[in-house]
């Protein structure tokens, strides 16, 4: 294999990103959830692809089917930063945030199908001598003068169609119905095609909010986790025992990750279980204090935080005190971050803070707790220029900091998806090997 240290610095810090991503993503997706963005952006794009200002609003007929209300979810109202129940109502009406292509074809059909004309003609009913049926209030009764005429959907839909006013939905309609040649299962599969190239559209105009949104996520968790991009290059060109532990797990987690499906590629609870990593130490803190998780310690944070800071571990000192605090996200953001802490607790990332490190470091309160002791390598190297960033005495050293904040932020943003892809191309470069030359 080859064995190219600055290939290995790339590939152990696309692995850091990609186990930190998860977080950005994972923050992302719960506050989408929480203000319903992904099903109001699906309404609003619904509803102006099926805007018709000649004839009905087909939009809201749409989202009125009873094919459309049966996935259509409740959910209690809350109030006050969403906390606690809102007394003035129990149940909100949640926007679906998916449906399908199937489901929208068959809506539509019914839709226009359901507009066809039928003119139906009574008669009075009579008797055998020929004299009006009344009923028990001495009513006549009527009776219809023939059956309804028997159509098929198809026919039911060209009718429909035939009813609307000229407009752009209704000349888009009509086209499909054209090629549709008769069959209703290829008019279904006409308007399934038109759904799904409106949805890409509609996709890309959902991740271009995101990612505006994830820039700012992503500087949180940065400066959350102290994940100082320029310290980590540095740290991982001078350690060469760290960066070899993390290019074999990232090795294993490139495997791992292959072996998902699509669909499982987009689970960030699956994402998160390629990293085969246990963190034993974190998880004996987690039950010598009376909870299994981060969960079960939120009542008392104190004592997790207290415990953590006897193990000098500072990454797990500073996510404990943020993953202990009451939160409005959902519980499974809570048990992707556990995971994450433990991940990057076992491997000693050079991530966290500490008094001993920067950047509180600098206060002049910690000056004199920066030892070379705490540095967990013996390259003497890397313990000085740990000791020169730690005490801050560069001018230099501070803007570097800010930087490396920046970069981690922006490159954190990107999405857990983008640092996987590329985690995988870097592992197949690395394993691919330099070709032998061929002896002439």
């Amino acid at each position: 294999m080859m064995n190219i240290p600055f290939l290995d610095i790339l590939l152990s810090l696309v692995f850091i990103y990609a186990l930190l991503s998860i977080l950005v993503s994972i923050i992302n997706e719960m506050l989408s959830q929480y203000n319903e963005e992904r099903g109001e952006l699906l309404r609003t794009s619904i509803l102006k692809l099926l805007s018709d200002d000649l004839n009905l609003q087909y939009g809201e007929l749409f989202y009125s089917h009873p094919e459309i209300q049966r996935i259509t979810a409740f959910k209690k109202r809350l109030s006050f930063l969403g906390l606690l129940p809102n007394p003035s109502s129990n149940k909100k009406k949640l926007t679906p945030s998916y449906i399908s292509s199937e489901r929208f074809a068959l809506v539509l059909v019914d839709l226009i199908a359901s507009q066809t004309p039928i003119t139906q003609k009574v008669v009075v009913e009579l008797n055998e001598a020929g004299q009006p049926v009344l009923d028990s209030h001495g009513r006549k009764t009527y009776r219809l003068a023939e059956p309804l005429p028997s159509m098929t959907l198809i026919e039911r839909f060209a009718v429909g169609l035939a009813a609307m006013n000229p407009s752009p939905l209704r000349d888009t309609l009509y086209g499909f119905y054209e090629r549709s040649e008769g069959s209703i299962a290829n008019l279904e599969g006409q308007l399934q095609k038109w759904f799904n190239d409106y949805m890409e559209r509609v996709s890309g105009w959902y991740k271009s909010r995101q990612q505006k949104k994830s820039i700012f996520i992503g500087l949180a968790v940065a400066v959350l986790l102290n994940v100082d991009a320029l310290h980590l290059i540095k740290t991982m060109s001078m350690d060469g025992v760290l960066r070899t532990k993390l290019v074999n797990q990232a090795m294993v987690t490139a495997d791992n990750y292959v072996k998902l499906s699509d669909s499982a590629r987009q689970d960030l609870g699956k994402m998160i279980a390629t990293f085969s990593i246990e963190d034993k130490t974190f998880k004996h803190l987690r039950d010598s204090v009376g909870g299994k998780n981060v969960l079960a310690l939120r009542t008392d944070p104190t004592k997790l935080i207290s415990a953590l800071r006897l193990t000098h571990q500072p990454l797990l000192d500073s996510m404990a005190s943020c993953l202990a605090v009451q939160d409005s996200l959902a519980d499974h953001a809570f048990e992707v971050a556990d995971r994450v802490t433990g991940i990057a607790g076992a491997l000693n990332l050079p991530i966290g803070y500490s008094q001993s490190s920067a950047p509180w470091s600098w206060l002049p309160a910690n000056k004199s707790k920066v030892l070379k002791a705490d540095l967990n390598t013996a390259d003497a190297g890397l313990m000085a220029y740990n000791e020169r960033r730690n005490k801050g005495e560069e001018p230099w050293t501070y803007t570097k900091y800010v930087l490396g904040i920046l970069i981690s932020g922006f490159t954190l943003s990107v999405g857990a998806p983008f640092w996987f892809n590329l985690l995988l191309k870097l592992v197949d470069i690395r394993r691919a090997g330099v070709k032998p030359t061929s002896n002439k």
